[in-house]
């Protein structure tokens, strides 16, 4: 089983959008896949309550604070049960603000996405995030999310210069970019993915794009 930890220190940068709609695409190429929620604000589980389908399924990994942690770790116990279960691959959905939670995360995952918004004050943030990633020596790569579309033919200017700072930083990078699209938000209203509700368009082909590099990175 592969456990891919998706983590971010800055809130707003589309962790769970991109842990739900990775987690069906994953399950319509028939690879067994799960999410853990692990925010506090649960919009995974939230998004599992209005879904009508069984799969992918979404379990809860939240320890409220102020309860005693449990010796064996909620993240680990639930890792070990999807591997049981016999999933291929296990999707971490972490909280923001949360850098303990977040190097659980990422020393359990055999791979990390980090995704952040192609704007200065996102980029310079997740300097946190990576120094959490450097100590557990998990392999990641940034994603950038929520990009503003295209003009004409070449990459959006923002998502351009953002690509550039942060590949002139030997930071590793999806090539893909995940563009700010109505049918993300749209998908995710009756417990559907974007693969699912429309699964011709360009914000499809963009998860397929996420989809396949991360398995390319896994092997």
């Amino acid at each position: 089983m592969k456990k891919v930890a998706i983590l971010a220190q800055k809130g707003g940068a589309g962790k769970t959008t991109i842990a739900i709609h990775l987690s069906v695409l994953a399950m319509q190429r028939d690879i067994a896949s799960c999410v853990i929620d692990c925010d506090p604000q649960q919009s995974a589980l939230g998004w599992y309550e209005e879904r009508e389908d069984s799969d992918p399924p979404v379990v809860d990994g939240h320890q409220p604070s102020g309860r005693r942690p449990d010796k064996t770790g909620t993240l680990a116990r639930l890792l070990r049960v999807a591997e049981m279960d016999e999933y291929d691959l296990t999707i971490i959905d972490t909280a923001p603000h949360a850098a303990e939670a977040i190097g659980e995360a990422a020393r359990a995952a055999d791979f990390c996405i980090v995704p952040c918004r192609p704007a200065i004050l996102d980029l310079k943030a997740i300097s946190k995030t990576i120094e959490i990633l450097s100590v557990s020596d998990t392999p990641f790569a940034v994603l950038l999310n929520s990009c503003p579309p295209k003009r004409g033919v070449g990459e959006n200017s923002m998502v351009k210069e953002s690509r550039d700072l942060l590949l002139g930083q030997d930071i590793p990078l999806f090539k893909t970019a995940v563009t700010q699209r109505a049918a993300f938000s749209h998908a995710l209203i009756d417990g559907r993915a974007v693969t699912e509700f429309a699964p011709d368009s360009p914000a499809a082909d963009e998860i397929g794009g996420v989809l396949n590099e991360l398995l390319e990175f896994m092997k």
